[in-house]
């Protein structure tokens, strides 16, 4: 490896760990057998990639509105939070909601 590939080896590691500093300071180690955010993101990415080689997308949509209509009618207690805290984000949500019922009928 020339000296210049070295350099930018470096360089390139000395910017990734502050973030990396950071992360852990703030969610804890990260990996497998932790339980962070960043470990959500990466099963619920690697779920619904999984989901999509297995089914078509009419299929993951079709399973996504039928847990959203239990949580959004059957979770009055959810419902209010979300009203209470967060307005706006709550109407683009079942928005979006219904916008996937339409394209499955």
């Amino acid at each position: 490896m020339s000296q210049d590939c070295a350099f930018a080896n470096c360089l390139l590691h000395g910017l990734n760990k502050p973030m990396e500093n950071a992360s852990v300071a703030v969610f804890g180690k990260q990996g497998i057998g932790y339980r962070t955010c960043w470990q959500l993101l990466y099963l619920w990415s690697l779920l619904r990639k999984r989901a999509k080689l297995d089914s078509d997308v009419k299929h993951l949509n079709e399973m996504w509105v039928e847990v959203v209509k239990k949580v959004r009618d059957a979770n009055s207690q959810w419902r209010k939070l979300a009203e209470q805290c967060m307005p706006q984000l709550l109407k683009e949500f079942l928005d979006e909601i219904k916008t996937l019922e339409a394209r499955i009928e």
